[in-house]
């Protein structure tokens, strides 16, 4: 049987994703909460658990942004 909800034994988070909370990439504007968003992200990505990661996005592209930065961290889509 398939079913669409997620698995109760398997912890499920999902992460608000706005790239600019998980960049630090030069914008001129570099703040700590830059560079613990993208530490976060990048260990988010390397060690989480369960077989996917979920994103809350407000557009597309923040969520295309999103799958190329965890890929890039972790090689998970």
């Amino acid at each position: 049987m398939q079913t669409s909800e997620p698995d109760p034994a398997q912890p499920v988070a999902a992460l608000y994703y706005h790239p600019e909370g998980y960049t630090t990439a030069p914008d001129g504007r570099l703040m700590g909460r830059h560079a613990a968003g993208e530490g976060f992200l990048q260990g988010y990505a390397r060690f989480a658990r369960g077989p996917r990661l979920y994103a809350c996005t407000a557009t597309r592209r923040h969520f295309e942004d999103f799958r190329t930065r965890v890929r890039d961290a972790a090689g998970r889509e």
